[in-house]
């Protein structure tokens, strides 16, 4: 479990729901569809709707794993936001630093514009 991060870009989102820390959103705020885009990921958790929070766009953040992956495999995300082994013509949105051994472990990883 990392909570090591080197964010170079951090803006803010009003999450639409409310959401853990590590998971990635889009820019309007939403949970991303499985595969898709995202801005970032959220540096903390959500706890009121539509408040304003942090999430590391560029640079390392602390992401939440769907699943196992080994250090430097490309990730994508699910539908709730977590990391998992990129297929297929999914997009990238980020790299792992840190191994994930199961869903839910918190890990570094690079963020990738996407």
């Amino acid at each position: 479990m990392s909570n090591q991060k080197k964010p170079i870009l951090t803006l803010t989102v009003a999450p639409t729901a409310l959401t853990a820390a590590g998971l990635c959103l889009t820019g309007a705020g939403a949970l991303p569809a499985a595969g898709g885009r995202v801005l970032g990921c959220l540096a903390e958790a959500c706890t009121v709707v539509g408040q304003n929070l942090p999430i590391d766009v560029l640079g390392t953040s602390v992401g939440t794993a769907a699943a196992a992956f080994a250090v430097d495999t490309p990730l994508m995300v699910d539908a709730n936001g977590r990391l998992l082994t990129a297929t297929g013509s999914n997009v990238v949105v980020a790299r792992a630093l840190d191994a994930a051994a199961a869903l839910g472990d918190r890990v570094e990883v690079l963020m990738l514009p996407s």
